[in-house]
């Protein structure tokens, strides 16, 4: 049962997560970047935070990759939310593209920029269809993709240099065909095929670009989205309709918008234009919409009917177009049938035009690009007075392909404590215990006449001696005379008298025990002696018999070691033995593995021969700049359309705000004309009443107090009328002023 920490550590270590290092980083810089403020830097929490932080977030960005890692070689691209760089990255000298999408743009129209997904398509693709990314990384203006940089230029460049034949027109198209599959299986639709992101390697193979209009399908495989994307020659009746929805109700579509962009492109490849080019962008969007009726082939250029066929099937309704069941079926469609290549091995066949480039970052297959004044370009996010989290949107954006922090393996923590089973593989030996047992039993003395008995060898032990035991001295019994008290000398005298026999024959009798006692005395030093030299013997016989048993020991640990080597040596043979048998079954296989691939490099040499002079055939011819003008021309075109397009948008949204401001305006001013009118009417009123009071006043001068009284309430009124009048024709006013430079303000916005 995993932990929680290692849990966690699984999560930040799976690149494909939102739980990583950079995002753990990029949260660092955020929160930093956005409270560095000096209005927020007022509030005390914020302030100690940035004391706590802000050196560790400067410390982060030196450490992390910057724009300054590389060099900037050329502008190789230009778009709405920045451009593309074709750099050298200063370590390593590897050539990329590196993208810059202003961060302020992508919150303005965050409608419309979905950068995230481009990330994550180009990070997490494993196809080769796709363009790679390497490093995703941020400032505070900018963000940066650094991507495989594509040599051999777009779609638009081939065309614009050859007339494409009808069998290049296959192999790109089922190149493409390939390419939006590997999308759509990732869960995205383009939304954007056309052939400006359509880009040569530098073997000739297409790689597809530009996911910024990508977005990800719901469960049902559908788009929901009502804002315009596409190009207008390459957009799908379905998300035309989608946008044009004047309801409520949105309008799904699903990724069969980039099955019918296939088919405005390869009727462009092999017919010259798009089949729904028009002066204007409403005509074209009208054709579009009317497909069944206008779609028409030019009789003029050769088309084949799988060419036709195919064509009409990608261009129809989203019901009934080919595609709706899956890509088996446009793949099994009779235009791509062929005997060079297959949907299978298309990528390892010859293309029609392999680009001729001199370096790894040759840049002659892209147009040059007008360079810019960024220094008159303000990409940066404004001031906020309060905290408004800028940075917070793009938390983990950061990205790289390589191993960064994760370079050395984490040891699993099973392995660092070794178990005790495993410190050794040998077993502990003692060497005293091949010492006999029967050293320390004790064995019968051994008199210099006896024969020592031998004890049996067992299991190839030497015998051993054991050593005899020392005899204990006898002790001698005093004399029972020496034992006695002493007697008186009358007494003793007769005694010793009638004793002296007596003693003689104890004397007698006591002499040979004593001599006995002399011989065993003797004797026992003898026996000592004999014992110190047995015991001599002993102790080197147990030295011997230990060394033996040492030599024993090393020769049986010798013995099992080459016993063990030798099974080895045994298995290490039997596997070679193996291999060499495996080696020579597979020999046969290789040589004919090698004779096909020399057969088909053969083929594929004579095929690049061949699409070589194809390619000098239908290059087309610089005298001929009629042609080349004319397609120049309708590209400048599409330019043109495109910014129509938005041309157009912004007048009808301008139109619409100068058309409230004027409706609010002839109100405003109706209003007032009638508040004037109030006011004259009011005016003449208290004329009237003016001239009333001057009469009464002069003619009830000197009358009694009621009369006074009246006057006075009469004059109060008039006061307050008054009043009224004067704060009425201030609102009007204003109110007419406050309207007039409001629709002046409103008119200058929508300009801008």
């Amino acid at each position: 049962m995993a932990s929680s920490l290692e849990i966690i550590e699984q999560k930040i270590l799976d690149k494909t997560g939102e739980l990583t290092i950079d995002c753990l980083l990029d949260c660092i810089q955020a929160l930093v970047t956005d409270c560095n403020h000096p209005a927020l830097k007022r509030l005390k929490n914020i302030d100690l935070f940035l004391q706590r932080y802000e050196k560790l977030s400067s410390f982060i960005v030196d450490n992390r990759l910057k724009p300054s890692d590389f060099d900037v070689i050329k502008t190789i691209g230009r778009g709405a939310f920045g451009k593309v760089d074709l750099v050298r990255h200063k370590s390593s000298k590897q050539v990329y593209a590196m993208k810059l999408l202003s961060k302020s743009e992508m919150i303005k129209r965050s409608e419309s920029a979905f950068y995230w997904e481009e990330r994550y398509i180009m990070a997490h693709a494993t196809t080769e269809w796709i363009v790679k990314l390497h490093f995703a990384f941020q400032d505070k203006k900018y963000l940066y993709m650094v991507m495989d940089y594509i040599p051999g230029g777009d779609l638009v460049n081939l065309m614009s240099n050859f007339d494409v034949p009808e069998k290049w027109a296959q192999f790109y198209c089922a190149e493409i065909v390939l390419a939006i599959d590997s999308i759509h299986r990732m869960g995205f639709v383009h939304r954007d095929v056309k052939p400006d992101n359509m880009l040569l390697d530098k073997n000739g193979h297409i790689r597809l670009a530009d996911f910024g209009t990508c977005m990800r399908m719901d469960p049902d495989n559908l788009v929901w989205c009502d804002t315009a994307v596409g190009t207008p020659d390459y957009i799908s009746p379905e998300v035309l309709e989608s946008q044009s929805s004047s309801s409520n109700i949105k309008r799904p579509y699903s990724n069969l918008c980039d099955w019918w962009s296939v088919g405005v492109i390869l009727f462009e490849m092999i017919i010259g234009y798009t089949p729904f080019y028009a002066d204007s962008l409403v005509a074209t969007y009208g054709k579009i919409m009317d497909h069944k009726n206008s779609l028409q082939f030019d009789a003029e250029v050769p088309i084949s009917k799988e060419a036709k066929s195919l064509i009409r099937d990608l261009l129809t309704d989203q019901t009934e177009r080919l595609g709706k069941n899956g890509i088996k079926e446009i793949m099994a469609h009779p235009f791509f049938k062929n005997e060079n290549w297959t949907f299978e091995n298309i990528h390892q066949s010859v293309p029609p035009v392999i680009p001729d480039l001199k370096s790894d970052d040759d840049t002659s297959n892209f147009e040059d690009i007008e360079e810019r004044d960024n220094s008159l370009e303000d990409n940066s996010f404004p001031i906020p007075k309060a905290f408004a989290g800028d940075q917070l949107p793009f938390v983990g954006f950061t990205y790289s392909s390589h191993d960064e922090y994760f370079s050395r393996p984490i040891i699993s923590k099973a392995t660092v404590v070794a178990s005790p089973a495993t410190v050794t593989d040998k077993p502990l030996t003692t060497p005293s215990a091949t010492i006999p047992a029967v050293l320390s039993t004790p064995a019968a003395v051994v008199l210099p006449t006896q024969v020592v008995p031998t004890p049996p060898v067992t299991n190839n032990k030497p015998a051993v001696i054991s050593p005899p035991p020392i005899a204990p001295k006898p002790i001698t019994p005093l004399p029972p005379v020496l034992a006695t008290p002493p007697i008186p000398v009358p007494v003793v005298a007769p005694i010793v008298s009638n004793l002296a026999p007596v003693t003689t024959i104890k004397e007698n009798n006591v002499s040979p025990v004593v001599n006995k006692i002399s011989q065993a005395e003797e004797r026992l030093i003898y026996i000592e002696k004999e014992k110190d030299r047995i015991q001599k013997e002993l102790d080197d016989l147990r030295s011997k018999v230990e060394s033996k048993d040492k030599s024993i020991e090393t020769l049986h640990e010798r013995e099992e070691s080459l016993i063990k080597q030798l099974e080895e040596t045994n298995k290490e043979m039997a596997y070679r033995l193996e291999e060499i048998k495996t080696e020579l079954e597979n020999r046969d296989e290789k040589v004919e593995l090698l004779q096909r691939q020399l057969h088909q490099e053969r083929l594929l040499k004579g095929q690049a021969a061949v699409n070589k002079l194809a390619e000098i055939m239908y290059r087309k011819d610089p005298k001929k700049s009629n042609k080349e003008n004319s397609y120049e021309l309708r590209k400048r075109e599409k330019e043109c359309r495109k910014l129509q397009q938005n041309l157009t948008t912004e007048r009808e949204r301008f139109d619409q705000t100068v058309a409230r401001l004027q409706k609010n305006l002839s109100e405003t001013q109706a209003a007032l004309h009638d508040e004037g009118q109030s006011r004259l009417r009011l005016e003449m009123e208290l004329d009237e009443m003016k001239k009333k009071l001057e009469q009464q006043r002069s003619l009830q001068a000197g009358t009694d107090g009621n009369a006074v009284s009246g006057v006075d309430i009469s004059q109060g009124a008039l006061v307050l009328l008054n009043g009224f009048v004067q704060r009425e024709s201030r609102h009007i006013v204003a109110s007419a002023v406050s309207s007039s430079s409001g629709s002046r303000r409103g008119a200058i916005k929508s300009q801008h």
